[in-house]
């Protein structure tokens, strides 16, 4: 697949557009957010994304006539977010060009999922990643969130995947412990320090030969922590 995939997030919840960005940027994708309909509109034309996960409730233009001109403006698949109770319905969003809708409060997993499903069908994906180590080789789905150690699966929490995603995606270099910090719990909190030691610990004790001595995820004194990648597993 040439090149990295493309992803307009279009909603007006700062909520949605962070957790969106987060998960999909962290997948590999370059990311674009909206947060008017119109301005949708007018980045899809500009960006031709591969993938647009729309809101179906913004307040300058129904959710209906917003797939209707996005449409119009690109093939991509789009996923409608919608609420229940709102002005759109799912049948509404699918007669007029959405290939698929997700009722909100959704799931993230689920989200990246038919998100997953949609690329596959449209010839567009991220390969999951696979990198050597002295423990052997990891390879890591950063949309169906997997992770497998020598074709073992690897039942991670979001907070040791999101870990080992950052390292991951670090290629071989430190990252700070403030910045890992930041990146998985959103903001700097009393107890952080304390929180990452033990996700690291937990992570260690799945991918170590030995955690007590540990090889592959190891700490850079004064610098933070380290993913180290090996030439040869």
């Amino acid at each position: 697949m040439p090149g990295r995939p493309r992803i307009l997030i279009a909603d007006p919840d700062r909520g949605i557009q962070r957790l969106l960005q987060r998960t999909f940027g962290s997948a590999g994708f370059i990311v674009t957010i909206t947060h008017t309909a119109v301005s949708t509109v007018t980045r899809i034309a500009q960006t031709d994304p591969d993938l647009i996960v729309m809101s179906a409730e913004f307040e300058d233009m129904s959710g209906s006539e917003l797939v209707i001109r996005a449409r119009a403006e690109t093939a991509a698949p789009i996923i409608a977010l919608f609420y229940p109770n709102g002005l759109s319905t799912t049948r509404d969003l699918l007669d007029r060009g959405a290939d698929d809708c997700v009722e909100k409060p959704f799931l993230v997993e689920e989200l990246a999922a038919r998100a997953r499903r949609l690329l596959v069908r449209a010839g567009v994906w991220l390969q999951p990643h696979t990198i050597p180590t002295v423990a052997g080789l990891i390879t890591i789905d950063p949309l169906s969130r997997t992770v497998q150690l020598n074709e073992r699966s690897l039942d991670l929490t979001n907070r040791e995947f999101e870990l080992l995603l950052i390292l991951l995606n670090a290629d071989g270099m430190p990252v700070s412990h403030g910045e890992v910090v930041r990146r998985i719990w959103g903001k700097r909190q009393a107890n952080a320090q304390q929180n990452l030691r033990r996700v690291v610990g937990a992570l260690r004790a799945r991918i170590e030969y030995n955690p007590k001595r540990p090889t592959v995820l190891t700490n850079i004194r004064g610098l933070g922590y380290k993913l180290e990648i090996s030439e040869k597993p």
